[in-house]
């Protein structure tokens, strides 16, 4: 639904979502009208009001000996935009010396960790941290990723990709070509600064998919439903894993794509 999705991406939950819902299918009511529509209890819809209102999705109005509850009107949502608006852009303003001030503080930590990632949204996580790669990623590509993530989050992904002015390499095999012909999609053909080489898979077996950026190596696996991400923070493992990357490289060729209307590109 066009309003969930609108309100969620607003930043508020579905309890909240529901109650605004409500308010708008039956116009001004009272709380106890309002906690039967939404189903919630009174005890509890007191306070949902009251932090709703002061974040202006809901308002109080009183009417004779009677106090009623609405759904703020739209003026009011695009001041919640406009405060969410200028909330980023100070965030944004703040991110390098955020970033900074972490770092430093850091700075006595081991750099050697793993994390283990669970499921599509830390899939998404681990594709979203590849953003902060300085210099070239190194990739063995599995399967298409859109098809796993959702094309609008990898269509965002790619796009943050080409803003930052990022670089990879890509080795795929037979597989990837299998899960792009189940479902095409043009938008990492488009991906400024992006190589691809192709190698058979009786020549390499791929099982999962890898990327090398600075000294990460992230290793992504969805396999029927074992769906699982683990990124090692080590220069070491990094740096030779980026030596069997070259090395499968220069047995790989340029990828052949073939585009729809039957001409060959090489990428």
């Amino acid at each position: 639904m066009v309003v969930s999705q609108f309100l969620s991406d607003l930043g508020f939950d579905e309890e909240s979502i529901r109650i605004y819902f409500e308010l708008c299918k039956a116009g001004p009511i009272t709380i106890s009208e309002l906690s039967k529509n939404a189903k919630i209890e009174r005890t509890k819809i007191y306070r949902r009001i009251e932090e709703l209102t002061e974040r202006n999705l809901i308002e109080e109005i009183q009417e004779f000996n009677r106090k009623l509850i609405r759904a703020g009107d739209i003026s009011k949502i695009e001041r919640i935009m406009h405060d969410k608006a200028i909330t980023i852009e100070n965030l944004t303003r703040s991110l390098p010396s955020f970033s900074q001030t972490v770092n430093s503080l850091a700075s006595g930590v081991p750099s050697s960790k793993v994390l283990y990632y669970r499921g599509k949204e830390g899939i998404k996580q681990m594709l979203w941290n590849e953003l902060s790669a300085k210099g070239e990623s190194l990739c063995f590509i599995y399967k298409l990723f859109d098809t796993f993530v959702g094309s609008s989050f990898f269509d965002h992904w790619a796009e943050e990709f080409s803003i930052r002015n990022m670089k990879s390499r890509e080795i795929r095999t037979d597989i990837f070509l299998e899960s792009y012909e189940e479902q095409p999609n043009e938008i990492c053909y488009h991906m400024k600064n992006v190589q691809i080489r192709y190698l058979p898979s009786k020549v390499f077996p791929m099982t999962h998919a890898m990327s090398i950026y600075n000294n990460v190596v992230a290793i992504y696996n969805w396999w029927h439903d074992e769906i699982f991400g683990v990124e090692m923070y080590n220069t070491q493992v990094a740096d030779m894993q980026r030596i069997f990357f070259e090395e499968f490289w220069k047995k790989a060729e340029p990828y052949r794509h073939q585009k729809h209307d039957g001409t060959i590109k090489i990428l």
